[in-house]
């Protein structure tokens, strides 16, 4: 805005909305105060209220080499400078406290019309009880609880091989979500960043809510509260050569879940390679085939 001001482009170089700061990118779609109620409504951007950067680059540098959406971070910004735009040339432009819902909006009509390339296996299988996987097939089963009391929710992941042998196991403590499928979701996300993480491939990922279940082997775009997070997982999925989402009754879910019950007695996160914690192996043990 100063180069413009210099250039006779505009009168005044002062962000319009705050009246306090010369504006330039990174205080128009970032920094200027008035528009932290629009970041702050979603906690992937919380580390707005703790990090201070020097231009649009650096913040740039740290949504890349984060766990943040880009395309969200992309879009609405797009829709703040949309805003900002309609305000000067046909004010008065919609209220601030409508740009995320419609950053989110303009994201999922963009991705109804992207081609999806997703390599899965069966599109949608229900099992009652725990099963192994096929031969050099890995399956990991995750599930969630939630802790009102506390206000945090637990996530639980096992990884197991075709002779029901445990590869890894988690435990990890999250801050509680506005639902149990968002949960849910973000528990189908951390089981394939470990499976990833750990170098596993050729996986049926198995959970017990059926609804996250059927939003992941859905292609057409999620427009639930929590379809950014289907999306994401799914995107992470396209990054394994064999990948399957599977349903399963809470009976073949034990031990995901006793691991997601676990995480209110833990500290971020814990990871046991090739176990499980001492409390779940009867639980394990139930799930082995009779030889």
């Amino acid at each position: 805005m100063e180069i413009l001001h210099r250039r006779c482009v505009v009168d005044n170089p002062v962000c319009s909305l705050c009246s306090q700061q010369t504006e330039d990118v990174l205080h128009s779609l970032w920094s200027c105060p008035c528009l932290t109620q629009v970041w702050n409504e979603d906690l992937q951007w919380s580390f707005k209220n703790h990090i201070t950067f020097q231009d649009f680059p650096q913040l740039m540098l740290h949504i890349l080499s984060s766990d943040c959406s880009l395309e969200l971070f992309a879009m609405q910004a797009w829709t703040i400078w949309f805003r900002r735009n309609k305000v000067r040339t046909a004010p008065p432009g919609f209220p601030l406290n409508l740009i995320s819902q419609k950053a989110y909006d303009t994201l999922l009509e963009y991705r109804s019309v992207q081609p999806r390339n997703i390599q899965s296996g069966p599109s949608f299988r229900t099992e009652t009880k725990w099963t192994p996987p096929q031969i050099e097939w890995y399956k990991t089963n995750f599930d969630a609880a939630i802790f009102k009391d506390d206000g945090r929710a637990g996530v639980g992941v096992v990884i197991r091989d075709t002779n029901s042998l445990v590869m890894a196991s988690l435990s990890q403590n999250f801050q509680l979500a506005t639902s149990m499928e968002e949960m849910e979701a973000t528990a189908t996300i951390r089981a394939i960043e470990l499976s990833l993480e750990l170098g596993f491939d050729n996986i049926i990922f198995e959970g017990d809510c059926e609804t996250v279940i059927k939003a992941l082997t859905d292609p057409s775009p999620s427009l639930v509260s929590y379809g950014l997070l289907i999306h994401e997982a799914q995107q992470l999925a396209t990054r394994l050569h064999g990948i399957s989402f599977q349903h399963v009754g809470r009976e073949g879910n034990k031990v995901a879940h006793n691991l997601a019950r676990h995480a209110r007695h833990v500290t971020g996160f814990d990871v046991w390679m090739e176990d499980v914690p001492i409390h779940c192996l009867d639980i394990y043990q139930a799930d082995m085939p009779l030889s």
